[in-house]
């Protein structure tokens, strides 16, 4: 029998040349109707720290969840800056996707130092990570532990941990008030990646902990509908001035001024008119008398 070869078959020029057309001819015509898309990924990086804790038995906690919802307080994206750049030149936008690695400092426990009766080291040295898909998970270890979606990683350890939803067709969030949108639980939006840990290591009295891991928060997001926002020049003080960058305003609240006069209706119940006099507008009925 013929060993079977490995290597991927190779695709005609002539059939990717074609299929590059067909490609072009799609996003052209969307381009026409306003319904090509842009994507975008957002980042945003941070420090996550301990917090100091009031219940019994808990010396200090990691609490933090990362969800895709413009209304709520844990999406990152909302505060980054080439999301609101964007936001202006858009009409609306779908966030698909977050991805969210922790990267602990670099640190060492020997055996001696576990013996250490100036530390504080009860805790189990995990953080605790689950998917809740329509809120925020809780900050409780026996609660999270009974998600299907439950994992726990060293608190030593680099992880990721990503999360994803999809839209009806035709549904998108409106960037001039994103934190509008009325559908983000149904959709999935409010839910997403929910870490927690108790009692990480520290010294006995801890008042001021130090940071345990960086956070890099990435969201996969698709605009559509370009627009056009207002954009002024900003210059230097030099004589002539010299043109050192642009500003983008969002047009959401400009006023427009009012719209053209229909004249010569016809097709409306008890609204149909003919033009007399060039300036008077007189109604009519079907059988086009007054």
């Amino acid at each position: 029998m013929p060993r079977k070869s490995s290597r991927r078959p190779r695709v005609p020029k002539a059939t990717m040349a074609k299929a590059k057309k067909m490609v072009a001819r799609q996003r052209k015509g969307k381009a026409k109707k306003n319904m090509d898309t842009f994507f975008f990924k957002s980042k945003v990086e941070a420090t996550i720290t301990p917090r100091q804790a009031l219940a019994p038995g808990v010396s200090n906690y990691i609490y933090n969840a990362f969800t895709l919802d413009p209304t709520g307080p844990n999406a990152a994206y909302m505060s980054n800056a080439e999301f609101n750049l964007y936001r202006g030149m858009f009409d609306k936008f779908r966030v698909n996707s977050v991805k969210v690695t922790f990267i602990p400092k670099g640190n060492v426990l020997d055996q001696a130092q576990a013996q250490n009766d100036a530390l504080n080291n009860s805790g189990d040295g995990k953080i605790h990570h689950c998917i809740d898909r329509d809120s925020v998970g809780p900050s409780n270890i026996a609660r999270i532990a009974r998600y299907p979606s439950y994992r726990a990683t060293s608190v030593l350890k680099k992880f990721s941990r990503s999360y994803s939803v999809k839209y009806p067709m035709g549904v998108w969030l409106d960037c001039d008030a994103p934190a509008n949108f009325s559908m983000a639980k149904e959709l999935g939006l409010q839910g997403g990646i929910t870490i927690y840990a108790e009692n990480l290591l520290e010294d006995n009295s801890e008042v001021f902990n130090e940071p345990w891991a960086g956070v890099i928060v990435e969201h996969n997001i698709v605009f559509q509908g370009k627009t056009s926002g207002q954009l002024t020049g900003v210059y230097d003080n030099n004589d002539p001035p010299n043109l050192i960058g642009v500003t983008l305003g969002y047009t959401s609240n400009d006023p427009n001024v009012a719209q053209s006069v229909l004249t010569n209706v016809r097709g409306t119940l008890a609204n149909d008119t003919r033009t007399q006099n060039d300036t008077t507008e007189v109604p009519i009925t079907d059988s086009a008398t007054a």
